[in-house]
C-alpha cells in the first residue's frame, strides 16, 4: 500500500510533466523545491531541462536555490538543455 505522501507526490510530479500550464509549473517549484525523484535522484530543475525547457521555469528553480547537482548517472540539469531541441 502506497503512503499518502508517496501518492501526492506521484499527482504533483504527474501534474508538473503533463500541464502546458507555464503558471502551473512556476508554482510546484515555488511550493514544491526540494521535491526529489528516487532512485534516480532528480529534483525538479532536472525536470525542467527534461520535459520543459523555459528560461523563466530554469530562473524560478534558481531563485529557489533547487540545486543544479549530480543524479546516478553522473549527469547534471545541463546536460538536458544541450539535448534538448
Amino acid at each position: 500500500m502506497n503512503s499518502p505522501f508517496y501518492v501526492f507526490e506521484k499527482y504533483i510530479l504527474n501534474k508538473f510533466i503533463e500541464t502546458g500550464d507555464v503558471i502551473l509549473r512556476l508554482n510546484i517549484i515555488k511550493k514544491f523545491p526540494d521535491l526529489r525523484i528516487y532512485p534516480s535522484g532528480w529534483n525538479l530543475f532536472d525536470l525542467v531541462c527534461l520535459f520543459c525547457p523555459d528560461k523563466d521555469l530554469i530562473k524560478q528553480c534558481m531563485d529557489q536555490n533547487i540545486p543544479f547537482s549530480v543524479n546516478e548517472l553522473g549527469e547534471t540539469p545541463l546536460h538536458y538543455l544541450l539535448e534538448a531541441k
